[in-house]
Formats: structure tokens, sequence, C-alpha cells
């Protein structure tokens, strides 16, 4: 029986020796964050801590601490169990630094994870509210609510815009991948025009080349047709050539010597006499009936005078 209660004396003290390092830390803890000093309230939190887990008076202390050396991510997760209490002003002020936390963590996120951040904003707004409907008179917890929704607004319209934006982009990238398809396109049937074109140009330089040498053969024929039948047709009109000369040819050739040797000697005939050549081709052509451009009268002339024009 006396080793029970010895046994019972003993956890008691045990018990009342961790209680009173609990305190004890707590209350060194609290010293050191009204100092400013951070860092060291943290550990004398953690100490306490390790004591009692669940507790969620030192997990708020904890969390604020946290939140003073800019622990943000660490401070939501103790802050939040500070809400597990039974004490309404200890909730309240759990809301109202949760609120803070998840504000400063959205500021952290920013516009490069805008979808974290919203997120984040949105649930601090929604601590404030807490508070403000616990107690409408909190003018802190207004006065937070206002900032952190002007903030929430705000990354929310530079979502939609980089949404807009990134639509446009997609659909000009879509219309440029269009366009160079088309390009393509033109180009490839360009090019195929220019290949048929060039395949089409020797077949028709033949076809060409073919209609010009069966153009040309019914001319040449008909040329040739043509030719023979002139020739025939000459051929028929003029008269075959006989065998020596006629005598009428044989005087015209005679008569043609004559006046050329007479053209010859009236170049040195004087003027207003007739050579003796001149007569005897005229008499003799005159004698053989043979009529000659200029032929003189050889009848009797008449003499006429002429009148006078003054009386001697």
């Amino acid at each position: 029986m006396k080793k029970y209660i010895i046994l019972i004396l003993l956890l008691s003290v045990s018990s009342t020796a961790f209680a009173t390092s609990k305190e004890r830390s707590v209350k060194r803890g609290n010293v050191f964050y009204k100092k400013g000093d951070f860092a060291a309230s943290l550990k004398d939190y953690q100490e306490a801590l390790k004591v009692q887990p669940d507790s969620p008076a030192i997990n708020f202390n904890l969390g604020t601490a946290l939140y003073k050396d800019k622990k943000y991510d660490e401070a939501v997760d103790h802050l939040q169990k500070g809400l597990l209490g039974d004490d309404p002003v200890l909730q309240k002020n759990a809301h109202f630094n949760l609120g803070n936390a998840l504000y400063q963590q959205g500021l952290n996120f920013g516009e490069d994870h805008v979808d974290q951040a919203i997120a984040a904003l949105t649930e601090s707004l929604r601590h404030f509210e807490t508070v403000m409907n616990v107690d409408d008179k909190d003018a802190d917890a207004g006065y937070n609510h206002t900032i952190v929704q002007k903030e929430l607004e705000r990354l929310k319209k530079k979502k939609q815009q980089h949404k807009q934006q990134n639509q446009q982009n997609k659909d000009q990238k879509q219309q440029d991948q269009k366009k160079d398809q088309q390009q393509g396109s033109d180009k490839n049937q360009e090019q195929q025009d220019q290949n048929k074109e060039e395949q089409q140009k020797p077949d028709q330089n033949q076809a060409e080349k073919s209609f010009s040498n069966s153009a040309d053969q019914p001319k040449d024929s008909a040329e040739s047709s043509q030719k023979d039948h002139q020739g025939g047709q000459k051929s028929q009109d003029e008269p075959k050539p006989q065998q020596g000369f006629s005598q009428n040819q044989d005087a015209a050739d005679k008569a043609q010597q004559e006046h050329q040797e007479n053209k010859e000697s009236a170049a040195q005939a004087v003027p207003g006499q007739m050579t003796k050549e001149e007569a005897k081709s005229l008499l003799k052509q005159f004698e053989q009936g043979q009529e000659s451009v200029g032929l003189l009268n050889f009848g009797q002339r008449q003499s006429v005078e002429r009148p006078v024009l003054k009386d001697w």
C-alpha cells in the first residue's frame, strides 16, 4: 500500500514539475516576445509545446511569434490549432492573427502564383469577417478586411487580364500558324503550277512545231500546184519555136540594125540635112511596105510664102 502511495506522489510531483516547466517556458517566451526578440521567444514556446502539444494557448503564442518572425506558413499551422480551444477571446484573437498571416502569405505568392495568392486572400477575408461577426466594433478587423479585399480584387482583375492576354496570344498563335500553313500551301501550289507549266512547255513547243510543219505542207503543195499550172498554161500559150528565121523576122532584124546605124550617123550629121544612109533606109522601108514612126512624105512640096509686114 505504501508503494502505491509513493508512486502517486512521484507522478504528482513529476506532473507538477512539467507544469511548472511549461508555465515557466511560456512566461519566459512572453518576455522575449514583448522585447521583440522573436527568435528567443520561439525557443521557449517550442519547449513548452513539448510538454503539452495540443494546447491551444501555446500553439497560439507560437504561431503569433512565427508571424512576427515572418515565417507565415508555419504561423498559419499553429494559429489554426489555436482555434481548438473553448475560450472565445482566444478564438477571436486566433482568427484575427490568421487573417494577417494568410494576407502576408498571399502577398508572398504574388502574381507569379496568382491562384494560390487569391486562395490565401480569400481565406484571410473569411477570418476577418468572423472577427467582425463576433465583435462588429473591432475597427482593426474592419480596416484589415478592407485592405485584403482591395488586394484580392486587384489580383482577380490581374488574373482576368492575364487570361485575356493568354487567350489573345493563343488566338494570335493559331492565326500565325494558319497563315504560315496558308502561305506554305500557296507556295506549294505556286511551285506545282510552275512545274506543271514547265512540263507543258515542251508539249506546246512540239505542238506548235507540228502545226507549223502541217501548215507549211499545203502551202508548198499549193505553190507547187500553182507553179505547175502556170507552167502548163504558159507552155500552152507560148508558140513552139520554129526552125530557122521567117522573112519578116529577117527584115525586122535588118531594119533594126540599119536604124542603129542611122542613129550613129545622125550623131555625126549636120543639122538640117539628111544623110545618105537615112535616105537609103527610109526609101527601102517604104518600098517594102514597112511603116515607121516619123516617116517623111516624099511628094512634091508646095511653096508657101509669108506676107510682108512693111511696104518698101
